[in-house]
């Protein structure tokens, strides 16, 4: 193979990687290139050669997709959070159905999955309610570039609620005033009636952030919440440890198809507030509950799906390892006057196959795991347990496959697919699978 790093060839692109990348081959060896659309030609400059492929960067497009469309972010080839921005909003949906059915039939051994068309948005921006943000020296907030440490500052996220904007451009402007040598991160969450909360992350105690965070809630009327979390370690996002408030409210609050969550720093929900009602509805119609049943909501965070259920069924047991969201999860259940759901703290590989051991058995079956999927205990704990029916949510169509073939193995067909567009002008598709038991 004559390929070498620097080296520039014209590449037909046929297809996206699962990353939203261009594929297309040279000497029959693949190179991923992002930023390039299927049915077009380009030149690239090779980055990186491997055994089974390569990457390369974008020199020149020599012949477009009708699928190509004007970028919307000043920010995006550097930050690389909306990989398929520069694609047509119809054409992503497609890409989309396609992907998942695709793994669904290389990963889940599910030879003609019935994936339906992917669900998206009337209006693709602006939806996202939860941003998190890197601070560079305690001065800029911004992205890191794709693939690097280095930061891009940001004035607004297209992605991002409306009220972000102008919150970013606050704090940057505050930053200028104090030393905070410690800040890593910024995280904005938004609620409702325009409320948000911040929360600011540092590795060390900073004598100045209280001082900030009083001129800036008083500064931005959106802003009704701000806490601080100490991490050590924040080399990344996560929120580690306690959450101490600094001012303004407990929590935030949010709607949802009728329900009102309380939102606290270590709540999980849903990033687009909008679509996260279309996948419910969809769970809603994949169980067919009667009103009589046991139903399970396994990893239920703050109980959002389970709450939202929890008026079809008899009974709803919710399980979640993290003590803070069953927390939530119960003032959420009060809060809504809800008293047919009970929640338990602990991993779901734990108490679930412990529940069916003692003879628990419910009629239907809400997954909803991370990104890494299913644990064995689990698939194997619920195949004991012999629901009608489970609905499996995801937000990784790799992981999901793995569990769907085990589930097959264990009794269960996958009877329908639907992809919803929870994160627009990316990679990444949310998905809610229909299983029903068949032997």
């Amino acid at each position: 193979m004559t390929l070498k790093v620097g080296k520039e060839v014209i590449l037909t692109i046929d297809n996206l990687t699962n990353s939203g990348a261009g594929v297309g081959r040279t000497e029959g060896f693949a190179l991923f290139v992002p930023g390039a659309l299927p049915g077009e030609s380009v030149r690239v400059k090779v980055t990186k050669v491997k055994k089974k492929y390569g990457q390369a960067e974008l020199v020149e497009i020599l012949q477009e997709s009708e699928n190509r469309v004007e970028r919307f972010c000043s920010e995006g080839q550097l930050c690389g959070g909306c990989q398929l921005e520069y694609m047509d909003y119809q054409a992503q949906l497609d890409w989309k159905q396609d992907m998942v059915r695709e793994t669904l039939k290389r990963i889940g051994k599910i030879s003609e999955p019935n994936v339906l068309p992917a669900l998206g948005m009337e209006n693709p921006l602006a939806y996202r309610n939860k941003v998190q943000l890197h601070c560079s020296g305690g001065e800029q907030l911004g992205f890191y570039q794709v693939r690097s440490k280095e930061l891009v500052p940001l004035t607004h996220c297209q992605a991002g609620a409306a009220e972000f904007g102008h919150i970013i451009h606050a704090i940057n402007r505050l930053l200028s005033g104090y030393s905070l040598k410690w800040l890593k991160h910024v995280i904005l969450r938004q609620g409702n009636c325009n409320q948000v909360m911040v929360i600011f992350v540092t590795t060390k105690d900073e004598s100045d952030l209280k001082a900030l965070s009083n001129e800036l809630i008083s500064l931005e009327q959106t802003v009704s919440s701000i806490y601080h979390n100490i991490n050590p370690k924040a080399d990344r996002y996560n929120i580690y440890g306690e959450c101490h408030l600094i001012t303004g409210d407990e929590y935030i609050q949010l709607d949802l198809l009728g329900l009102t969550f309380l939102i606290s720093p270590k709540s999980f929900f849903q990033v687009n507030t909008e679509q996260t009602a279309v996948l419910y509805q969809k769970a809603e119609e994949f169980l067919q509950l009667k009103g009589s049943e046991l139903l399970l909501d396994a990893y239920c965070g703050t109980g959002t799906i389970a709450l939202y259920l929890a008026k079809r069924a008899k009974e709803v047991l919710g399980i979640e390892v993290v003590p803070e969201a069953i927390g939530d999860a119960k003032k959420n259940s009060e809060l809504n006057k809800i008293d047919n759901a009970q929640f338990i703290t602990g991993k779901v590989e734990n108490e679930l196959p412990r529940l069916v051991e003692k003879g628990y058995r419910p009629d239907a079956v809400v997954l909803d795991p991370p990104r890494s999927g299913c644990h064995q205990q689990v698939l194997d704990a619920v195949a004991k347990a012999k629901p009608q029916r489970i609905v499996y949510v995801s937000c990784d169509v790799g992981t999901l496959s793995r569990d769907l073939n085990i589930l097959q193995q264990q009794g269960y067909a996958t009877q329908v697919v639907q992809p919803v567009d929870m994160f627009p002008h990316t990679s990444h598709v949310e998905v809610c699978c229909c299983l029903t038991r068949v032997k």
